[in-house]
């Protein structure tokens, strides 16, 4: 029987090796985030966090509340829920978020409509202090600077993958930054897309709360759209290759390089 002599994918490996680098990245993000926001008591950094409890209760009445009422009325024979909702991450900070919601059950078949408001504790009152959780996006930093200052991530050490040139040389610290560029670049394009969503909500909100609520049930497909369109854009980018190629993915194509084991 001929024996295949094309490179391995190792994709199972290089996937195990980008979940030890992106953890070990992403425990750094958060330490120097919160340090650097405790020092400048900027108090900008909300972490959402990898685990999280959330519990809610019935929400007072309000003058929020009532805004909400407004812009979503009760509908005849849809269930109704208006809610307060504290979420907590493990060491991180609890947000409270309000939200009025209608919902109907036809079957199997369920229909709903919300809307939602970040609020105080007292759950009367929106938050509109500037929150922002870049960690995703700091913890590719660290990633580039692994491979721009060490030559292989910690992930890829451990794994013994190595990183090439197709030509079999190992790769110039250059040649792999280059390919580290192109692995996460769109990755870190996409963890910038929440940012600008919430730099975006916050310039809206203004002293009208209220007017980001009507801006998204006008055009729920603009804000959607962008997260939904990257995604298909993601996966193409990174799981096709595999199906065709050995050893290498689009960016290990561009960059000139390729994954081996030893």
């Amino acid at each position: 029987m001929e024996t295949d002599s094309r490179p391995k994918r190792y994709l199972w490996l290089r996937l195990a090796a980008f979940l030890v680098d992106f953890a070990l990245a992403y425990a750094l993000a958060v330490v120097i985030l919160t340090a650097v926001d405790a020092v400048t008591g900027g108090d900008f950094y909300y972490w959402k966090g990898v685990y999280s409890q959330t519990a809610c209760v019935t929400a007072p009445p309000s003058a929020l509340l009532d805004e909400l009422t407004t812009a979503l009325p009760p509908v005849p024979d849809w269930q109704r829920t208006e809610v307060v909702c504290r979420t907590l991450p493990a060491g991180g900070k609890a947000s409270y978020v309000l939200t009025v919601k209608n919902e109907a059950r036809e079957g199997k078949t369920a229909r709903s409509q919300y809307v939602s408001v970040g609020v105080t504790a007292s759950g009367d009152r929106l938050d509109t202090s500037f929150k922002l959780d870049p960690t995703v996006f700091v913890a590719y930093l660290f990633m580039l600077a692994w491979a721009r200052y060490f030559g292989r991530s910690p992930g890829k050490r451990w794994l013994r993958l190595t990183v090439i040139e197709r030509g079999g040389e190992n790769g110039t610290s250059p040649r792999l930054f280059r390919r580290e560029l192109l692995r996460l670049g769109p990755l870190m394009l996409f963890s910038m897309v929440g940012v600008v969503v919430a730099l975006t909500a916050w310039c809206l909100v203004g002293s009208d709360p209220m007017r980001l609520i009507r801006q998204m049930q006008a055009a729920p497909i603009a804000w959607a759209a962008p997260n939904a369109v990257l995604s298909l854009a993601l996966a193409v980018y990174y799981l096709f290759p595999f199906l065709h190629w050995r050893g290498q993915s689009f960016y290990d194509k561009f960059a000139g390089t390729m994954v081996t084991r030893g």
